[in-house]
């Protein structure tokens, strides 16, 4: 994948939004690969002035290492081994986190299931980018309360009143 400005031709990954989550980003990579994860590819920052980072994949993540237990927002994909479907939603909800799960399956059951039991406000199953305008966007637990876009999203901005009446006689 092309680094770059999203301003350049060919372009496919932009920088992070300042130094601080650039460093951020590196250090939970470089934390990790300490306690015993690979850096498949990726892993450094790009020879280019700015807040650039390489598309990064990191196998052999365990639980407690830190690109397994903190929310990244960077361009890293942390890998990780399972013995059975149960394992992997047991471990993905004990996280605090919970904005987007990703679910890669060909058995249509299976994603179903899944997706179901996964404690995220969004769940994308073979794909990279559960976002649409007409859907909502927004977490649970410690990523979040409440909905942006699609009608969801608009109830924010809506004032609710709730009446109740009793006691009166009907014309």
């Amino acid at each position: 994948m092309t680094v770059g400005h999203g301003t350049e031709e060919g372009a496919m990954v932009g920088p992070l939004i300042n130094a601080k989550q650039r460093d951020r980003v590196e250090e939970l990579v470089g934390a990790s690969v300490s306690a015993g994860a690979k850096v498949v590819v990726g892993g450094k920052r790009p020879g280019r002035k700015g807040y650039f980072y390489e598309p990064t994949v990191v196998t052999g993540v365990e639980p407690g290492m830190p690109l397994d237990a903190e929310e990244v927002f960077g361009p890293v994909m942390p890998v990780a081994s399972f013995g059975s479907v149960d394992e992997v939603i047991e471990r993905a909800n004990t996280y605090e986190a919970g904005l987007a799960a990703y679910v890669f399956t060909q058995d249509l059951n299976t994603a179903l299931v899944v997706s179901e039991r996964l404690e995220a406000g969004m769940v994308a199953v073979n794909d990279w980018m559960p976002v649409t305008a007409e859907a909502p966007f927004g977490g649970v637990k410690g990523s979040g309360i409440g909905r942006e876009t699609g009608s969801e999203g608009l109830a924010e901005y809506l004032e609710q009143k709730s009446v109740f009446i009793g006691g009166v006689q009907l014309p």
